[in-house]
C-alpha cells in the first residue's frame, strides 16, 4: 500500500506556531510575581526601591554616553564597581523603538533637570544601606606616624624678616610642625584647646574647625602655633579673643533641634511655597535639613526653608523653642499677653510622652511667637493631649 504524504495547510501551521510556547525574545516575569498571593509583597518591594522614575543622563559606558532617560529599577549586590546596577529606559527616538532598556553601573548616570549633574544618592538619600554605593563604606586609609630621625641635622634656615608674609608658609626652627606666622587679620590657634578661635575685633566671620552644615562656611586663613608648650600669657592679646560658638546657618541645623519635626514652607522653584514637615539630622557626617519622600529623605537648602510662626493668642498646638537659651524645649501655650504683633505667648514646659498624655511641668516661659515653631503632631497625639492644659487655661481665663 502506497504511503500518502501529509500535507500541512496554512491554518494547521498557524495553530502549531501559536502553541509552540512563549516568545523567547520577550522578558520573563518571575513566578513569584505572577502568584496573586505575593502581589502585595511585590508592590511593597517596588515602593521601597529609590530613584524610580528619576530623569537621568548617561555620563559613561561608551555608545550610550550623553543619552537621557529614566530610572526603572535598582539592583543591589551586583558585580559592578559601585555594587549597584541601575535599570534605565533610554530615549532613542528611532524608527523602530522609542525607548531602549539598559543596565548601567550607579556611577555611570547622574540626575538631570533642576538638579543637573547630581548623583542619585545626593538627589534622594535612601534609608536602607543596601542602596548606598560601595564607596560609602570604604575604610579610610590610616596614615603612618612619621618617626623623628636618630640624629638631628641642620634645620631649615629662616627667611629674612622683610620677606616674611602672613600668607606664606614658613618653617619654625623651634618645632617640627610648619605653621602660618601670626597676623592681626588672621584666625589664631589656641594651643591649650586645640580649637580655632575668633578675632571679634577685626572680622564678622564665624570660624569653626569643621563645618557641620550643608552650606559652606568661609574660614579664611588660619594660624597654627607649633610651640604647643608655650603659655597663653606669652601670646599677643590680639589673637586670644573670647571663645564664642559658631552659630548654625539655619535654625534647624542647631544640634539642640536635631530630629524635631516642625511645619515649614519651602520657597524654592521646585516646591513653590509648599507646606512640608521638615527636620534637621546628620547624614554622611554633615547636618542637613530634610523631608520625607516615599520612604526616603530628601535634602533641602536652608535658605528656602521658612518655619511657620504660630499665632500667640490662639494656638493650642505643641511648640518648640527655636531661639535663645531655651532652644529645644517643648512648650504649650496657656494664655498670652499684649495684642497684635507684640503678643507674648505664656507657655508651660511639657515633657513629651510617646503614646500617652504629655507631662506638664510648673516651669513657665514667656516668649514671642518668632521664638517658637509648630511641632508636627499625629492624630493620636492630638487626641491624647486634647485637655492636657485645661486646668491651667481655665485658671488663666478667670484671672483675666
Amino acid at each position: 500500500m502506497a504511503e500518502v504524504p501529509y500535507l500541512w495547510t496554512s491554518s494547521t501551521s498557524a495553530t502549531v506556531t501559536n502553541n509552540s510556547g512563549p516568545d523567547p525574545s520577550q522578558p520573563k516575569e518571575s513566578t513569584r510575581d505572577q502568584d496573586p498571593k505575593h502581589q502585595p509583597d511585590r508592590w511593597l518591594r517596588l515602593m521601597r526601591v529609590p530613584w524610580k522614575g528619576t530623569p537621568m543622563l548617561v555620563i559613561r559606558n561608551g555608545q550610550h554616553k550623553g543619552k537621557t532617560g529614566r530610572v526603572r529599577d535598582v539592583h543591589i549586590s551586583r558585580l559592578t564597581p559601585s555594587g549597584l546596577e541601575v535599570d534605565v529606559e533610554l530615549n532613542t527616538h528611532t524608527s523602530s523603538h522609542s525607548f531602549v532598556q539598559q543596565q548601567l553601573d550607579y556611577d555611570h548616570v547622574v540626575v538631570v533637570g533642576p538638579h543637573s549633574w547630581m548623583k542619585l544618592f545626593e538627589f534622594e538619600c535612601p534609608l536602607k544601606k543596601e542602596f548606598h554605593p560601595r564607596n560609602h563604606f570604604s575604610k579610610p586609609n590610616k596614615n603612618k606616624t612619621l618617626q623623628s630621625p636618630d640624629t638631628v641635622g641642620s634645620r631649615t634656615p629662616m627667611p629674612a624678616s622683610d620677606k616674611i608674609s602672613s600668607s606664606t608658609l614658613a618653617w619654625d626652627p623651634l618645632s617640627s610642625m610648619p605653621g602660618w606666622y601670626p597676623s592681626t587679620s588672621t584666625v589664631a590657634w589656641d594651643p591649650l584647646s586645640a580649637m580655632p578661635v575668633y578675632n571679634a575685633s577685626l572680622s564678622s566671620r564665624w570660624v569653626t574647625s569643621t563645618s557641620t552644615s550643608c552650606d559652606e562656611i568661609s574660614t579664611g586663613a588660619s594660624f597654627w602655633n607649633a610651640t604647643s608648650s608655650s603659655s597663653v600669657d606669652s601670646l599677643p592679646a590680639s589673637i586670644l579673643p573670647p571663645r564664642t560658638p559658631a552659630p548654625p546657618t539655619h535654625i534647624l541645623l542647631d544640634p539642640r533641634l536635631e530630629n524635631v519635626k516642625v511645619q515649614a514652607k519651602v520657597t524654592s522653584v521646585d516646591y513653590k511655597d509648599k507646606q512640608l514637615v521638615v527636620w534637621g539630622m546628620v547624614l554622611a557626617g554633615r547636618r542637613r535639613i530634610v523631608h520625607a519622600v516615599r520612604g526616603a529623605v530628601k535634602y533641602l537648602t536652608g535658605a528656602t526653608v521658612v518655619l511657620e510662626v504660630p499665632n500667640a493668642p490662639h494656638t493650642d498646638s505643641h511648640l518648640v523653642v527655636i531661639n535663645g537659651e531655651h532652644t529645644g524645649t517643648f512648650v504649650c501655650r496657656v494664655t498670652h499677653e499684649g495684642t497684635g504683633a507684640n503678643s507674648i505667648a505664656v507657655c508651660r514646659v511639657v515633657v513629651l510622652n510617646e503614646g500617652s498624655m504629655d507631662t506638664v511641668t510648673d516651669r513657665e516661659l514667656k516668649l514671642p511667637a518668632t521664638d517658637l515653631a509648630l511641632i508636627k503632631e499625629t492624630d493620636e497625639e492630638k487626641k491624647a493631649n486634647r485637655n492636657v492644659l485645661s486646668v491651667e487655661q481655665n485658671a488663666a481665663r478667670k484671672r483675666c
